[in-house]
């Protein structure tokens, strides 16, 4: 059915250790029964251990597969919207959001002890809604959101996907068109971007 955002619309984790399962029991993650979605972003640690932000909360776990070990231990200003949280070979924490629901850009935060979040010092644009193509041609998109890391194994960033539409997926206006797909952008590397057919909810 439709995404129901006048309802709690808690967060649920299972986790296996084969893509066949066996799957463990679902386990309500604490903090995310809340209005519409709580937007829950974890990075496990090599330890065991979690941190993770939701909207404007900053969150902990020795274990986390103990969802009874989670505590809410700070905040965050937080300016977007649907966080990305990944540690990079130095062990620094960075996180990524889109800010805006029309001509949307890409904020990117830091954090040395995973406690502590600051804007990116540049206060330039992690991305812009308007995308350069290889072959001279652009799309300047209504709304990319859902912006997620790619890391290659030693925790490089090598791509950047967002969930993005040609019309912002926001409005109310008809005829109304709520759909997006995966477009995914190189990085570090020769520039080129990627659109992958992938169906994504709005």
């Amino acid at each position: 059915g439709n995404r129901n955002a006048s309802v709690n619309l808690p967060t649920y984790m299972v986790y296996s250790t084969h893509p066949g399962g066996p799957w463990s029991d679902p386990q309500l993650v604490p903090g995310t029964d809340v209005f519409a979605d709580s937007n829950f972003a974890p990075v496990i640690k090599d330890d065991g251990s979690l941190v993770a932000l939701s909207r404007s909360g900053v969150w902990t776990a020795p274990d986390w597969r103990d969802v009874e070990s989670y505590r809410q231990v700070d905040s965050w200003e937080d300016r977007g919207e649907d966080p990305m949280v990944w540690i990079d070979r130095r062990g620094v924490f960075h996180c990524i959001v889109h800010v805006n629901r029309i001509e949307t850009t890409g904020l990117v935060y830091y954090s040395l002890d995973g406690l502590t979040w600051i804007p990116s010092g540049g206060g330039g644009h992690a991305y812009e809604h308007v995308v350069q193509y290889t072959d001279g041609s652009s799309v300047a998109f209504g709304c990319r959101e859902r912006p997620h890391i790619v890391q290659n194994r030693e925790g490089d960033i090598i791509a950047l996907t967002t969930g993005s539409s040609p019309v912002t997926c926001h409005s109310t206006e008809e005829p109304v068109s709520d759909y997006s797909y995966t477009l995914l952008q190189v990085v570090g590397q020769e520039k080129r971007t990627a659109e992958v057919p992938l169906v994504m909810e709005s």
